[in-house]
């Protein structure tokens, strides 16, 4: 007979099995698992093996296969790490003969390399000639999973992350440059509406666009930054970094929709620029307030508690997860470490199956306690004052939308009350502005303009609608002499 209590490791997920088999035979579940012998005269409990007894002496093929099944690699990590005897395969094969003996004197043979008389299980173990260390009763045998190196099992996805973030930034600079370009060549060709703004209202749009290009530059600036410090983070803060690109990427395109809203001063644009900038401001105050309430209330009760709460929490629907981060962290449990609990198996507040992340000798509170005192007041300090660049354009996209559609009215007004008096409808500064406008049109000078090109001028200049039949009737009153 072998040893009556084969290890089986009992995962509902089906992430990580181990399977036994004799001769091709698999060792059912129920049958063979780890379990805890029974006291004296109770009954064999439930998941513990009855003694398995080979038919009739002879040698048998004795298989035991691990397999991670996890989705944390890449296809071809997974390939190249597919099978094998080492740590960091994924799935490992390992063989052993054994063979029946009819009697304990060939058991207890004086050429034995291995002899185990202890516990349940007495057998004596030959190895092959040059190989009497492979079966020194125990080997080590680590899943890659818990082998407290992801940074090596991430470094093709580190790569992946990377360069999609190089890119981002070369494609970004040149996306601006291009986007600049055609704003330039659209102004020198596209006819814009004749109308004079206020000092006030120009002030107010000079500021916007230099405030949205100032965060134009420094989210531009943030995610190189980003990039740089991804390659010296750990595990744990890479995690954060990549948040923050994301949020940068966010604010470049609402700072670059707010510059071109303010630089063609497009009411519209500045409206929806408004609201997207509103949705921002609100996560941001949101974001920085819960940080500062972290910071501030970290030794009190109430949050302490909270956190208890959430890591007990992930220790039971996900210990992969906590186990994971307790290697990023390096930590166990939460109040107190997981040096003394029963791996396997686990408890409240450690992981299952983390053999190793669970024998680090210090609390994940007093770890996470420090990250939170050691980083969240510069976060915070960075939240608030993303929050009032947000502010600032908020206002200031709002206030020049409405002071556009008010300086709008106003001019049709006057302009009005001028023609109704029998003066120019048109102020010099205005006819100024309508000569560069139709200088775009008139590229020759000759000073001719077609009825259709009239028809397109004078609604683009005058900021009107008015159908082609009324614009027909309108260009024959001006060409008095056809």
């Amino acid at each position: 007979r072998i040893n009556n209590r084969l290890p089986y490791h009992r995962d509902e997920t089906g992430t990580f099995t181990v399977t036994w088999s004799v001769d091709g035979t698999v060792l059912t579940r129920g049958t063979h698992e780890v379990g805890v012998a029974p006291a004296n005269g109770a009954s064999t409990p439930a998941n513990v093996s009855t003694v398995h007894t080979y038919a009739a002496p002879g040698s048998f093929i004795v298989s035991v296969t691990m397999e991670d099944n996890t989705n944390m690699f890449l296809a071809a990590e997974r390939a190249a790490l597919s099978t094998g005897t080492n740590a960091s395969s994924v799935r490992q094969v390992h063989q052993f003969r054994v063979r029946v003996v009819g009697n304990t004197a060939e058991k207890d043979a004086s050429n034995c390399t291995v002899r185990n008389h202890t516990g349940q299980t007495s057998y004596c173990a030959v190895c092959d000639p040059g190989h009497e260390s492979d079966c020194a009763l125990s080997f080590a045998s680590q899943p890659i999973q818990f082998a407290l190196d992801l940074n090596k099992s991430l470094g093709s996805l580190e790569t992946w992350m990377l360069s999609v973030g190089g890119v981002f930034v070369v494609l970004g600079v040149l996306v601006f440059f291009l986007i600049w370009k055609s704003m330039q060549l659209q102004s020198q060709t596209r006819v814009r509406e004749v109308l004079p703004l206020s000092p006030g209202v120009k002030a107010i749009r000079i500021v916007l666009m230099l405030t949205q290009c100032f965060m134009l530059v420094g989210s531009t600036v943030i995610v190189i930054f980003s990039i740089y410090m991804y390659t010296i983070m750990s595990v744990f803060g890479r995690a954060i970094i990549v948040g923050i690109i994301a949020v940068a990427c966010v604010v470049w395109f609402a700072s670059f929709l707010g510059f071109c809203a303010a630089y063609y001063k497009n009411r519209v644009v500045l409206f929806v620029n408004f609201a997207l900038l509103l949705m921002l401001f609100g996560l941001a105050v949101l974001f920085t307030m819960l940080l500062a309430y972290v910071l501030i209330n970290i030794d009190t009760d109430g949050v302490k508690n909270q956190l208890h709460t959430e890591w007990k929490d992930a220790v039971a629907n996900d210990p992969f997860k906590v186990c994971t981060l307790q290697d990023a962290l390096q930590c166990s449990g939460f109040n107190t470490s997981c040096v003394t609990v029963n791996t396997p198996a686990g408890t409240t507040d450690c992981p299952s199956n983390c053999e190793l992340g669970n024998q680090i000798a210090f609390p994940c509170f007093l770890r996470i306690r420090e990250f939170v005192l050691d980083k969240f007041l510069l976060a915070c300090l960075g939240g608030g004052f993303l929050a009032f660049l947000l502010f600032v354009c908020m206002i200031l996209a709002i206030v020049l939308g409405c002071k556009i559609k008010t300086q709008k009215v106003q001019t049709w007004r006057r302009r009005a009350e001028r023609k109704k008096a029998g003066e120019s409808a048109l102020t010099p500064e205005e006819v100024a502005m309508l000569e560069v406008e139709f200088k775009k049109i008139d590229k020759d000078g000759s000073g001719d303009i077609s009825r259709e090109e009239f028809g397109n001028f004078y609604n683009d200049v005058m900021g009107t609608n008015l159908t082609a039949r009324q614009l027909d009737e309108y260009f024959d009153k001006l060409d008095s002499d056809g």
